[in-house]
């Protein structure tokens, strides 16, 4: 068999217009988004609290918070979009709620596959915990840095194109977990992608 180096992923015309409209209705057409995905199908059951001790993808929402606001400050034109699905929507109200800017937009109820696809595909970077939107924005080749829990990186790492990815796991306790990737952790992944972006032919 054949191996690839990164998942096959296209967007096909349809999903393209599509996005194009929705982001006009929104007022967004124009501006440089980052995409954050705060939620996973662990976080968001319903049934338990998001910090539970064996939800090993929860990365806290002041982090995400903190985050945001920095990438913020960095450039006045950008928006940043909080990704996911329905049920995920609380989650991305708490983050933006401890941002309180209008340049905080949650779309958790307004994102079809096809529409997520394209606007991956578009996007100017992406952070996101280890969930199945991550692969998909590395496989459209959107920049990505992506929080892992305890997992073998190595098999479960996203693969891009132009390898425009930077992988953080917890610090040297492996009892850490993704609570060990601290703000400025990705706050330099994030510098560290977008110069190696800058270097590329």
């Amino acid at each position: 068999v054949r191996s690839i180096a990164w998942p096959p992923l296209r967007v096909l015309p349809d999903w393209r217009s599509d996005l194009t409209a929705w982001l006009q209705d929104r007022g967004l057409a124009e501006r440089p988004l980052v995409l954050v995905q705060a939620g996973n199908k662990r976080t968001m059951r319903w049934w338990a609290h998001r910090q539970r001790a064996s939800n090993s993808k929860y990365w806290p929402e002041e982090r995400w918070a903190a985050v945001i606001e920095a990438l913020l400050r960095r450039d006045s034109r950008l928006v940043v979009v909080l990704l996911g699905v329905p049920a995920e929507a609380s989650l991305n109200e708490d983050i933006a709620s401890l941002v309180q800017s209008d340049r905080v937009v949650n779309v958790a109820r307004e994102l079809p596959i096809p529409r997520l696809l394209a606007l991956q595909e578009r996007a100017f970077g992406m952070i996101s915990v280890d969930t199945g939107p991550a692969h998909s924005a590395a496989a459209l080749d959107c920049p990505l840095v992506v929080l892992f829990g305890q997992v073998n990186v190595d098999r479960w790492a996203p693969r891009s194109p132009r390898g425009a990815v930077q992988v953080l796991t917890g610090g040297r306790d492996p009892d850490d977990g993704i609570l060990g990737i601290a703000v400025q952790d990705v706050e330099e992944a994030w510098d560290r992608l977008q110069d190696g972006i800058a270097r590329l032919p």
